[in-house]
Formats: C-alpha cells, structure tokens, sequence
C-alpha cells in the first residue's frame, strides 16, 4: 500500500527522512565543508519548525547556515522537538538507523564510519553544545544531553559512541 502525504505527516519526521535517505542515499560526511549533509539539515530544519508550529522559512535557514539553530528565535523549541522524535524511536528503527553498509552497526566496529542515526546523535549534540554556554564541562553538558534523550535504544549509542571518544580522543590528548 502507498502511503500518502498525510501519512506521512502522522508520522515522526526523522523516520520519514530516515526512509528517504534509504531510497536515495544522501551523502553523509561530518568532517566535510557543508557539515555534514545539507540535504538532512534542511529537512530537519524544516520539519522542526513544521513541529512546532512554524511555517518554513527559507531566509532563516540562510542565516543560520542550517547546521547552527542557535540564533533561530525558536531554538529551544526546535531542539526539543528533535529530542522528542528521537525519544519516539522503536528497537527496531534505532536499529536499522545504526547499521552501516555493511550490515553492522556503526559503534560496533572500529571505524570512524557516519550513517544516519550517528548524524542525527551528533546534529543534537552539535546544537546543544552551541547552546549550553553556562556548562563548560563536557561531562556535565553529556549528562544534560543524556537527561533529554529518555530512549534506551538511543543512550546506549551515545554510551558506545563517548566510550569510543574518551577511549580515542581524550586518552590521546592526555598522553600528548
């Protein structure tokens, strides 16, 4: 059976955009000059404002380049929305979001390896971060990050992915 627009409507907006990257694979790369991926950014933008309520600005997403909410006069509003929808996933999408071309799951193997639930985890945290000026521990802005998801599929990604970071990043960095 077809879906219909509406159907999709009723539905969360990161598995519709989940579904569109899997027919047409958007190009995910965090480390590159757009930031990512444009296309996710601005389908994430738009459908964060469509969420709360907001009807999609074009000229907004220009001035905040996508990537940064932050200077969105509804940036609290829209980051909340993100970690909502996130905190809707079932087993089963978080899952299949995790898993990399090779059928495995991004933080299972020892890779730098980006797929679309790693961008969506990272997309959060990047706007939080920029966001969270009173908390300049990175613990504690994890910890608040971690408050904010309630999903169990999706915290123990982020758990893998810090355990990976702190074992990769902050270990070199200490012994530099």
């Amino acid at each position: 059976m077809t879906k219909t627009l509406t159907d999709y409507q009723k539905e969360n907006y990161l598995l519709t955009i989940f579904r569109e990257h899997q027919k047409n694979p958007y190009i995910i790369f965090r480390l590159s000059g757009c930031g990512g991926c444009k296309e996710i950014e601005r389908r994430l933008y738009a459908c964060m404002e469509d969420d709360i309520g907001l009807i999609s600005n074009v000229n907004t997403h220009r001035k905040t380049r996508g990537r940064q909410i932050d200077s969105h006069p509804h940036r609290e509003e829209m980051l909340m929305s993100l970690c909502k929808r996130i905190n809707e996933l079932q087993k089963e999408v978080v899952d299949a979001m995790s898993r990399c071309g090779n059928g495995k799951k991004f933080y299972e193997i020892n890779s730098n390896r980006d797929n679309f639930l790693k961008f969506i985890i990272m997309y959060i945290w990047d706007n939080l971060s920029s966001t969270l000026y009173s908390l300049q521990d990175r613990g504690d802005r994890l910890n608040y990050f971690k408050d904010l998801i309630s999903n169990k599929f999706v915290l123990e990604v982020i758990e893998c992915m810090d355990k990976r970071y702190t074992k990769n990043c902050l270990m070199q960095k200490e012994h530099a």
